[in-house]
């Protein structure tokens, strides 16, 4: 690798992991122009995430690189009319509740949010429990377009990096040398 720099670990090393996307912002987006009504959809455009509608597709989430003060009764009824087990709240939950609820409610484009911050902007996967402090920020537009997502969404790629499985070949050589 000519570059004018050394690495401090070999190139064979520092490229042997994979990273994988679970960004999915043309189903997300399908989905709220099935849900949502005009209204909603002039709101969202005008979040923090509005300008991603424009995108065709979002090939790697980490290019999209405070707590809130909305009352726990809202959220409470959010949950108490559309989940069932509210003690391990899921992505497919959320999506689920989600394409159930009515046509242009408040509760649709909540959930909607939801749904595009948990799958777009940190690209998990639908069996993972979501971000309950999330569920807060739906209630409260002005704290949800403060919100450091950026800093979230590097930091869990980084998280995703620094701890993705395999075993380098560097650290079998490190076991073989431990054993002698």
């Amino acid at each position: 690798m000519e570059s004018g720099f050394e690495l401090c670990f070999p190139e064979s090393e520092v490229y042997s992991v994979r990273v994988n996307n679970l960004c999915v912002p043309s189903t997300v987006l399908s989905n709220f122009a099935l849900k949502f009504n005009d209204e909603q959809m002039r709101r969202f455009r005008e979040t923090c995430f509005g300008y991603l509608m424009e995108l065709d597709n979002i090939s790697f989430s980490g290019q999209m690189v405070h707590h809130i003060t909305a009352e726990d009764e809202g959220v409470n009824r959010l949950l108490d009319a559309h989940i069932s087990n509210k003690n391990h709240i899921t992505l497919q939950d959320i999506e689920k509740a989600f394409l159930s609820a009515k046509f242009g409610s408040e509760d649709v484009f909540k959930l909607g949010m939801l749904c595009f911050i948990e799958f777009v902007i940190l690209g998990k996967a639908p069996n993972v429990r979501i971000n309950e402090e999330y569920l807060h920020l739906v209630h409260n537009m002005e704290e949800l377009n403060n919100f450091p997502w950026g800093s979230i969404s590097f930091e869990q790629l980084h998280d995703s990096l620094l701890f993705s499985p395999g075993k380098r070949e560097s650290d079998e050589n490190d076991d073989e040398k431990e054993k002698r």
